[in-house]
């Protein structure tokens, strides 16, 4: 979930995503059972991918995320909805928010040319040598 191919890593607005699950979780309509059904198929989706095997999850190649999680986008776009209300009025946490939004689509303009290439978390870390995976 973080790290140089972590999903928070690569665009932390999705941390506020997760804030939103918990605002439609103690709602007392419909929404309660839209944020503990994302919530559910999230945990169990990354507890599988997670516990597999390191040689059975070593998909090959490269991506620019943890794209076994992708699938879960339109959800979390839709829990934004609460923490954006809540942050429209707050004029430091539109800057919060600006800033969140602005790391993911600096990460999403990285793979624009290959979508194959590493995360520019991954090329940044690599050539401080903090991390050296030749």
């Amino acid at each position: 979930m973080a790290g140089h191919h972590g999903i928070f890593s690569l665009t932390p607005l999705w941390l506020l995503a997760f804030v939103g699950l918990g605002v439609y979780a103690c709602a007392k309509d419909e929404r309660r059972w839209f944020a503990l059904s994302v919530l559910l198929l999230a945990v169990v989706c990354l507890s599988f991918y997670v516990l597999r095997p390191e040689h059975d999850r070593n998909y090959g190649g490269v991506s620019s995320g943890f794209r076994w999680m992708f699938w879960f986008i339109p959800f979390w776009l839709l829990a934004l909805l609460p923490v954006a209300d809540w942050a429209s009025g707050r004029p430091w946490m539109r800057r919060v928010c600006y800033l969140m939004f602005a790391i993911g689509a600096f990460s999403v303009h990285y793979g624009l040319n290959n979508p194959w290439t590493q995360p520019w978390i991954f090329d940044h870390w690599t050539w401080l040598q903090w991390i050296d995976y030749q």
